[in-house]
């Protein structure tokens, strides 16, 4: 099959539908949305995930502590007050780190598991943010930084897709969204930690924020044991019953007979058997790299190349910003205005709304009409083990087919 670069074709795809309020859509089904603040395993799963979120404040963390350390005179005058290139290679030192550990991630997370990438990250961050924080010269300081981009690319690699793959269906959408928009309360927190550090009257006024640095690494270090694995990868490595008990357990309240989770649980594992038909031969869902819309055979490595081409961005921005606002001043932003321009000319001619859909049931939005109804197999399955859907469950289908009759009524 080859890969089609264009947009993809939707025209005979109904566009998604929004659920009734206090509802959500799952397997062609409307089911009344679990409220998570009275179910305690829920409750569990989410500060799992909170945790997990922390990563990316982690990252913003950083970018934000680079800059403030830049304003501080001790730092300035230990390294000798860099400027130009030089400067440059200090801010982009970490992304070109990043960019070198994008190539075993994929293959890490999908072999050993999300949660291995996870340990394996954090340990290396940690060694790198003591290298960084008791840096001697500029080579030490460097190296750290070095370092610490390539773990930091591990986690962000693997933190995502296992808040992707263990969150309940209903917050999904709105979980993923606040594990991307959490750079900036990290941002946020460094810029005021460089701000306060500014009354010390030694090194450490530079030294103690890459210290801090670490504060959410050691957290989710601390309480990773505890968190579930992706059910995803279980059922891709045969472990099956792992995956249910996970499911089960914190999306069903541990009620195995939960309809609901009935259904989840069949619709993972008809899309990985899916996947695994396939060989991993690609259409045009290969062109959208997100954790939500690849399937869980494209999902690590597309999610590899979308933070590939963000730490490209973020490695030429970071050595040459510097440089260019040196030579042409404030005519510079008028490049970031023309590219930001395009970017909402590509959002809007090519972008596919996905909302109010399950993780398994996007393709259809990309492969088109012909492509296998997952939720509707996977409630085939379900019936085929012996288990009756609720009547309440009304399909959207049906729904359609309701609302059509109304209108031709009136």
């Amino acid at each position: 099959m080859g890969i089609h670069l264009g947009a993809p074709s939707t025209s005979q795809v109904a566009p998604p539908q929004k659920p009734r309020k206090g509802h959500f859509f799952f397997a062609n089904r409307e089911f009344p949305r679990a409220p998570w603040w009275k179910r305690p395993n829920l409750r569990r799963l989410y500060f799992f995930i909170v945790v997990l979120i922390a990563t990316n404040t982690a990252n913003g963390f950083d970018g934000s502590m680079m800059n403030g350390l830049q304003t501080l005179s001790y730092w300035q005058d230990f390294f000798g007050h860099p400027q130009g290139s030089l400067l440059g290679l200090f801010n982009a030192s970490m992304s070109l780190g990043s960019i070198v550990g994008q190539l075993p991630v994929p293959y890490l997370i999908d072999w050993f598991g999300r949660k291995i990438g996870l340990l394996i990250g954090c340990c290396i961050m940690i060694l790198a943010i003591g290298l960084q924080s008791g840096a001697q010269n500029f080579g030490m300081f460097i190296a750290a930084r070095l370092i610490l981009g390539f773990g930091n690319t591990i986690v962000m690699g693997s933190a995502p897709l296992l808040i992707a793959e263990i969150a309940h269906p209903q917050d999904r959408a709105i979980l993923v969204t606040l594990s991307a928009s959490s750079y900036q309360s990290g941002a946020f927190i460094a810029s005021w930690v460089t701000y306060g550090t500014l009354q010390i009257k030694s090194n450490w006024s530079w030294r103690l924020p890459s210290l801090l640095q670490g504060i959410c690494t050691v957290i989710i270090l601390s309480t990773l044991h505890w968190i579930p694995e992706s059910p995803r990868w279980l059922i891709h490595h045969d472990r099956s019953d792992e995956a249910r008990d996970i499911l089960v357990h914190y999306h069903a309240e541990g009620d195995a007979t939960d309809e609901f989770v009935q259904l989840e649980f069949s619709e993972i594992k008809v899309a990985i058997a899916l996947d695994k038909e396939a060989n991993q031969t690609a259409s045009g869902i290969i062109t959208n790299y997100t954790t939500e819309i690849l399937p869980y055979g494209l999902r690590a490595k597309g999610y590899t190349w979308l933070n590939f081409c963000i730490c490209l961005a973020l490695f030429f921005n970071q050595y040459i910003n510097g440089i260019a606002l040196d030579a042409i001043h404030w005519k510079y932003y008028i490049v970031y205005c023309v590219f930001i321009t395009f970017e909402v000319w590509v959002i809007w001619a090519f972008v596919i709304e996905t909302r109010y859909t399950p993780m398994e049931e996007i393709a259809k939005y990309f492969d088109g009409p012909g492509t296998v109804d997952i939720g509707e197999v996977a409630a085939a399955g379900v019936k085929e083990h012996g288990m009756e859907l609720a009547e309440h469950a009304e399909t959207v289908e049906d729904k359609t087919v309701a609302t059509q009759a109304v209108r031709e009524l009136e």
